[in-house]
Order: structure tokens, then sequence, then C-alpha cells
């Protein structure tokens, strides 16, 4: 077994085979954030280790106390009303004389934003030099957490051609797969282009992600479950520098701080339905490589 495929599939594969099984079965398929793609590739039998750094939306949805206490002897449950809108059913009772009246009113839904710090780790490694209308190619992967719990992505990069005049630039297409646990997986389309300066490579890059159907997505109604694909397009735009530090053992040889702009913003949520989603969310992300 060559160097290149035991990366993948040897004994170091096995503790990568375990993730995957594992974000099989628990992962919320939500679209990553940790994107160190600079458009620079790997040369063949190179590789690389990172580690990412960075905070996630939260979101709970709760009937408010105060709207509880206005309706006396009530308690409430956050469902889809006749319309398909999420909002809290409010259910009373009320004594009159010997009897009791059963009241159930809706009303809105209170939402709690709140982030939560994430992680990731990847690893990549070069496998080829120039392919056809490539310069190269290197693959990889990695895990992120939380995501509804956490996803694994796997992706390959191309190296793009460029004219010599232009010989400080990088730039590169990866396609990639993210896991789904549910009824269907991700799968993204990046771009990414850089300019190399003497102690730094300025990057930005653009990425397509055809999302996984969402937890949420699933819950038609109250009791009423659909293992139906529910699909949407997220688009991410990054910015982001490579400073290159010549760390070596555990000084990091590179720090790629990123900021990312997410339309639309999806949270990570706790209960099976969806808030309302934002125009975008921006997420500030750090990376290191060894």
């Amino acid at each position: 077994m060559t160097s290149r495929w035991r990366f993948l599939f040897g004994n170091r594969g096995r503790l990568v085979f375990g993730c995957i099984v594992l974000s099989f079965y628990l992962s919320g398929c939500l679209y990553t954030t940790h994107h160190f793609n600079t458009g620079a590739l790997l040369l063949p039998g190179e590789t690389t280790n990172s580690l990412g750094f960075g905070t996630q939306a939260f979101v709970e949805l709760k009937c408010s106390d105060v709207d509880m206490r206005a309706s006396g002897n009530a308690y409430g449950t956050v469902q889809h009303d006749k319309n398909g809108k999420v909002s809290c059913l409010v259910q009373s009772i009320r004594e009159m004389d010997t009897l009791y009246r059963y009241d159930s009113t809706w009303i809105p839904v209170h939402e709690k934003r709140n982030t939560v710090p994430n992680f990731s780790f990847g690893r990549r490694i070069g496998v080829r030099e120039a392919w056809g209308p490539f310069t190269g190619v290197d693959l990889g992967w990695r895990i992120e957490a939380p995501t509804g719990p956490f996803s694994a992505e796997f992706d390959a990069r191309f190296g793009l051609p460029i004219p010599e005049k232009l010989n400080g630039f990088k730039h590169s297409l990866s396609l990639g797969w993210d896991i789904g646990a549910y009824v269907d997986n991700s799968w993204f389309g990046e771009y990414a282009v850089s300019y190399a300066l003497p102690w730094l490579r300025p990057f930005g890059q653009f990425r397509a992600t055809y999302l996984a159907t969402q937890p949420p997505d699933l819950e038609a109604g109250v009791d009423d479950l659909r293992l139906t694909p529910y699909r949407r397009w997220v688009g991410q735009f990054g910015l982001g520098s490579d400073f290159q530090t010549r760390g070596s053992g555990i000084i990091p040889k590179h720090i790629l701080p990123l900021f990312l702009i997410t339309t639309p913003g999806l949270p990570f949520i706790v209960e099976p339905f969806h808030p309302p989603e934002k125009h975008f969310a921006v997420n500030f992300v750090l990376g290191m490589s060894w």
C-alpha cells in the first residue's frame, strides 16, 4: 500500500473511518465554516494537519414566560400552527363553578440566540502534479463541531493554470461531500485564489453548498414525520490571510484568520423546528497548520 493511500486507509485511517461512521449516525448536516482554502495545493506526498477555532450560532425556541403568565393556569408547546408557521400553542384551564373550561390560543414563539465555541481538525495530502488541465491535485478531510452535533467533509482540490505574468497567484477548484445522516448529503464546490507575499498569502474564496435536509425539515406537523428531502443552496464568501511563521514542533507553521459571510444563515438549533432564517451570518475563525 502506497503512502498516499495509507494516509486514507492505513493505521491512521482506522481513526478516520471511526470518525466517519460516528458522524454518519450523529451529524446534523449543517454547513461548515472552517474553510482554510488558499488556492495553493500541496506537492505529491506532502501532508498537513490543521486545527480551527471559531463560534457557532445556537438557537432555542421557547414559549415566553411573560405570555404564559398572562394566560393564567397554562402551559405551552412549540408547534406548527395550521398555516405551517412555528408558534407557541398555549393551553389553559379555567374553573367555572363546578366545571372546567379548556382554552387554547396561539402566541408568537420566543427565540433565544447565543453563540458557542466550535472547533475543527483536518488533514490533507498532495497526490498528483500536473494532471490533464490541472496543475495538481490534493485530497483532504475535516471534522467540525458543533454543527448539530458535528459534520465530516471530504474534498478534492484541483489546481488551475495561471499565466506566467501572474506567477504570484495560485487558484484552485474544490469539489466535496459532507456526510448527511438523515435522507441525503451535502455537496459543495469551492473556488479559492491567493497571492504570495514575502511572509503572508492573502486569499479569497467562494463556496456554494447544496445543503442536506436539516432535522427541522423532517417535521411537517405535531405528530407528522416526513422522510423526504428538503434542499436549499447556501453561499459562503470568505477573506483571509495565511501568515507563515516558520514554526516547528508545537509552533504552527501557518496561522490563518478567516472572515466568512454565509447566506442564508441557518443556526444550529435544539428543537425540531426552524427559527426564522437570517439573510446572512458572519463568522470569524482562526486556523493553524503544521
